[in-house]
């Protein structure tokens, strides 16, 4: 509480969200305290604090599960996306970007547009961040507005209004490599809340 400037309450429902959608099992000693670095680690990379992840999660994180999103990876685009919309819809436009890799006639058509694979040789799921790493490849090879929205609208024209806004967000210079180093940070996140003690016991 005294770290992160949030209510005991506000923990509590953060840490629960992550149990049930993530799996973790909160009884593991050490566990809770891990996840409240990583969430904290991850508010500070950008906008979106602990307050705003339990709405996030309820929105958007079973869409992150199947789209093979790790917790640390969820929280990332939380926190790159944070800034393209409002925090009360991020866990909508999170979870309609992700649509991409679940809904099949989305990613269908994605696919046959971009010629990118959604899957390996053997039938596993390729990482969602490969994915889209690849497709930008292709994206920023475009030299006119004209062609990056032809592009977009063969691609995921026939997806939803928020997925094509959170395409166009994850497109967009320095997404991917924020949520690459954000997703760094949260993995080494370990001891932030214990290495602030002090201070904000003394402040």
């Amino acid at each position: 509480v005294r770290v992160t400037g949030s209510e005991t309450n506000t923990l509590v429902q953060a840490l629960q969200m992550a149990q049930a959608h993530f799996n973790f099992d909160l009884s593991k000693p050490g566990q809770a305290q891990l996840l409240l670095d990583q969430m904290t680690t991850a508010g500070r990379a950008g906008v979106i604090e602990l307050e705003d992840l339990s709405q996030a999660f309820a929105a958007s994180a079973a869409n992150a599960k199947r789209a093979g999103l790790s917790f640390e990876e969820t929280l990332a685009i939380y926190e790159a996306f944070g800034t393209s919309t409002t925090k009360d819809r991020l866990g909508t436009l999170v979870s309609s970007t992700l649509a991409v890799f679940t809904n099949a006639n989305y990613m269908k058509e994605a696919q046959k547009a971009t010629g990118v694979r959604f899957f390996h040789a053997k039938g596993e799921q390729r990482a969602a961040l490969d994915v889209i790493a690849d497709i930008k490849q292709s994206y920023d090879k475009l030299t006119t507005d004209k062609d990056r929205f032809r592009f977009i609208s063969k691609a995921f024209g026939k997806a939803d209004k928020d997925t094509i806004i959170g395409i166009n967000e994850a497109l967009k210079a320095g997404t991917l490599e924020q949520i690459t180093e954000i997703v760094a940070r949260i993995r080494s996140a370990s001891g932030t809340i214990e290495g602030n003690l002090d201070e904000s016991m003394d402040n």
